[in-house]
């Protein structure tokens, strides 16, 4: 009876055993490099990630400083242009005022001597009518400008500038004033009060005095002729 052999079989098994252990060797070594690449590949993409998260933060913020100086300038120009509107209406409120006073107020002449015009030359006084002469005066518009221009002459009001001018007056006097201011078909009615008779005394004296009033009262277009009361008055 032959024998079989059992070597050979014992060398199937352990060749099998070393080729599954090559096998599971080759398993390990294909996971770690597909670990490997995986990492690579996640480390790669968390830099390109960063990156452009980086360079976005980057340009909001530079979004952002722009949009603040954009702000800036804006609000400067506001600002500015808040100015102008404000300096305009100030301007146009002015004009507006000035206009309204224009309208409420009207210019006069008052009449009144200056002596370097009366002499001849010799230097004499010579009491001529030509040497009474206007300075301006602003009056309010009313309903009676002679009147108010009449009696704002004899308050005698001057300057210091127009007496260095060398204009001079009498008025006011005491106890002169005007009672009423009538016009009518170009003649106006000066009335005066002059109970001591100050407008009274030297021919000289009273007809400059007298020519202050008919000058006064004669710029007035409408005026052609004037009459004074009482009569008495202005008289040498």
């Amino acid at each position: 009876m032959t024998r079989k052999s059992t070597s050979k079989p014992k060398e199937v098994v352990k060749s099998k055993e070393g080729s599954k252990a090559k096998e599971g060797s080759s398993v390990w070594k294909i996971i770690t490099i597909i670990i490997i690449i995986a990492f690579i590949i996640i480390g790669s993409v968390y830099g390109i990630v960063y990156f452009v998260a980086d360079n976005a933060i980057t340009n909001v913020q530079s979004a952002q400083d722009d949009l603040e100086k954009n702000l800036e300038k804006i609000g400067t120009s506001i600002s500015g242009i808040k100015r102008d509107i404000e300096n305009k209406i100030n301007e146009l409120k002015d004009e507006e005022e000035r206009n309204a006073e224009k309208k409420t107020f009207t210019d006069v002449n008052l009449y009144y001597y200056k002596a370097e015009a009366d002499t001849d030359e010799s230097g004499n006084i010579l009491c001529n009518a030509d040497s009474v002469l206007p300075v301006k005066r602003s009056i309010k518009i009313s309903g009676a400008p002679i009147y108010e221009t009449i009696d704002l002459l004899i308050q005698g009001e001057l300057s210091k500038q127009e007496r260095e001018d060398g204009f001079s007056t009498e008025f006011p006097l005491d106890g002169f004033f005007l009672k009423s201011a009538n016009f009518s078909d170009g003649d106006v009615v000066l009335e005066f009060s002059d109970e001591d008779r100050v407008t009274s005394s030297g021919s000289c004296r009273v007809q400059i005095l007298k020519s202050q009033i008919e000058k006064t009262a004669l710029q007035f277009e409408s005026v052609s002729s004037i009459t004074i009361l009482p009569e008495e008055l202005f008289q040498p």
